[in-house]
């Protein structure tokens, strides 16, 4: 479970960076003021996450397979939806 929760992490912190890179209107004056606050917060907290982990001997997700296994985007190449290539999966 808690490679789950690691590989989810660590995803955000990927999915918030694209965002704050490349949001438009709106979105990018509301990620220009907090979006970088909210990514480091989430890379702090995953840092802190992995150093206990790492104390109890437990394995962080490192690898392609691991994150593949414990993600929860699937992306599509073949995708044929209009909205999004990525599919969320809970």
């Amino acid at each position: 479970m808690i490679g789950h929760i690691t590989s989810n992490l660590v995803l955000h912190v990927l999915l918030i960076e694209r965002a704050r890179l490349f949001a438009r209107g709106r979105a990018a004056e509301f990620l220009e003021k907090t979006g970088l606050y909210w990514e480091k917060s989430e890379a702090e907290f995953l840092r802190k996450l992995n150093d206990s982990l790492a104390a109890e001997g437990d394995l962080i997700p490192t690898v392609t397979d691991q994150f593949r296994q414990f993600s929860m985007v699937e992306e599509s190449a073949a995708s044929t939806s209009t909205d999004s290539v990525s599919k969320f999966i809970i």
